[in-house]
């Protein structure tokens, strides 16, 4: 897949993606997104968190979705528990920052 003017190239997604499988759907998903290289930063932000998820390390990762249904639901916004029991957001967590109100 080309590099359009401002579209961050297909090939990245694909080679942070731990499941290949339907490349040419994948592809064509990517395409109607049109990533820059912001939102291709988030969606592979996204990837990585869902790595570490409880769904996509257990069994294998046999409960990975394909490429194309993680790029067209969007599901790098998606909130994700982390193996361990942890949740992985693609907010800013704040949890790190000292309680003003505690004692």
């Amino acid at each position: 897949v080309g590099v359009g003017v401002g579209v961050v190239s297909f090939d990245e997604f694909w080679a942070a993606y731990p499941r290949r499988a339907g490349k040419k759907d994948a592809a064509k998903a990517w395409g109607q997104i049109k990533p820059g290289r912001d939102l291709a930063d988030r969606i592979i932000a996204g990837v990585e968190r869902w790595n570490q998820s409880e769904q996509w390390t257990k069994d294998n990762g046999r409960f990975i979705p394909y490429p194309a249904t993680f790029l067209r639901g969007e599901r790098w916004n998606d909130e994700v528990t982390v193996s361990g029991g942890g949740r992985a957001s693609p907010e800013k967590n704040y949890d790190d920052i000292p309680d003003f109100l505690g004692a």
